[in-house]
């Protein structure tokens, strides 16, 4: 019962926000040659919408997802920080480790 009211209140706020936010994350993904977006999360009180490509004729894309974060009707793409955020991946703490991606 409790799961099921959170849920309803999630699916209800996303219709409200989500909305506008799904369509201003399509038109960032279409001007990038992407087919379409689904919604992921929420992150830093923001949308984040994963881009795809449908095409058939493409080979599978390896890496991590093109996230779009949508903030205050502004879309962008997630930086490759953001993205391992937004995945819950951290680096591993090391006296050594220099902040740089590799």
């Amino acid at each position: 019962m409790i799961f099921t009211s959170i849920v309803n209140n999630f699916a209800f706020e996303f219709k409200i926000n989500g909305m506008e936010s799904i369509k201003i994350a399509e038109q960032l993904a279409l001007k990038n040659k992407y087919d379409e977006v689904v919604y992921y999360s929420q992150w830093n009180e923001c949308d984040v919408f994963v881009a795809e490509n449908k095409t058939e004729n493409e080979a599978p894309r390896i890496g991590y997802p093109a996230f779009i974060i949508v903030d205050k009707n502004q879309a962008r793409f997630a930086s490759s920080y953001e993205t391992l955020d937004i995945m819950e991946i951290h680096p591993i703490e090391d006296k050594n480790y220099s902040g740089e991606m590799l």
